[in-house]
């Protein structure tokens, strides 16, 4: 087999990967933009119920009923917090992935078209 370095390549397939990659990023910057905003509206209920329930005292056992609920408020908040960044650490995972994938069947596209 005869490989021509020179030949020339066709446009579409030297701009695949770039398309493919912009492709990609449309997407996650979507689903990463769906995870913000869930986590986003979850603690600012939080913060507002903590700020309700906090005006709501008026009495020491009030008070005492509050700080008992911050224990297991605070368990919760750090179990969606965990939560919140496996769905991150997953998404880049992915993008990583595919980004590689993308490029990768590009250059063997690229190779084929030109040898």
């Amino acid at each position: 087999m005869k490989i021509n370095a020179f030949a020339p390549v066709p446009v579409e397939t030297l701009f695949a990967p770039f398309q493919a990659i912009s492709n990609l990023a449309a997407e996650k910057a979507g689903k990463l933009a769906n995870i913000q905003l869930t986590a986003l509206e979850t603690y600012l209920a939080v913060g507002i119920n903590q700020c309700k329930a906090a005006a709501a005292v008026q009495s020491p056992e009030d008070l005492q009923a509050l700080a008992s609920k911050q224990t297991e408020l605070i368990k919760l908040l750090g179990e969606k917090a965990v939560v919140d960044l496996q769905q991150l650490m997953l998404l880049g995972s992915e993008f990583g992935a595919e980004v590689q994938h993308a490029v990768l069947e590009s250059s063997s596209r690229t190779f084929t078209a030109t040898h």
